[in-house]
C-alpha cells in the first residue's frame, strides 16, 4: 500500500497518511478486499493494475482518513 501512496500522492503525503496508527489496524485492512490486495501484489510492481482497482483503494483510504483526528497518528 505504501508503494501506491508514495507513487500516486508523493512521499511527504504517503508518509502523513501512513503515520496513522488506524491504516495498519486489522479493522482497517479487512475493508480492502483481498481480491485488490492480491492484485496489488501481483500487478503493482509491474504498473498492469487496472486503474479502477486502484482509485478503489484510494477510496478505502480516503473514507476513513477523512474520520481520523491528529490524535490517531504515531509520533516521532
Amino acid at each position: 500500500m505504501a508503494f501506491v501512496l508514495t507513487s500516486i500522492l508523493g512521499n511527504d503525503e504517503a508518509i502523513k497518511i501512513l503515520s496513522y496508527k488506524w491504516i495498519w489496524s486489522e479493522e482497517f485492512l479487512n475493508k480492502i478486499p483481498l481480491y485488490l490486495l492480491d492484485d496489488l501484489l501481483r500487478h503493482y510492481n509491474r504498473s498492469t493494475m487496472e486503474e479502477h482497482k486502484l482509485l478503489e483503494i484510494l477510496a478505502i483510504i480516503k473514507k476513513d482518513f477523512q474520520k481520523s483526528s491528529e490524535n490517531e497518528r504515531f509520533r516521532d
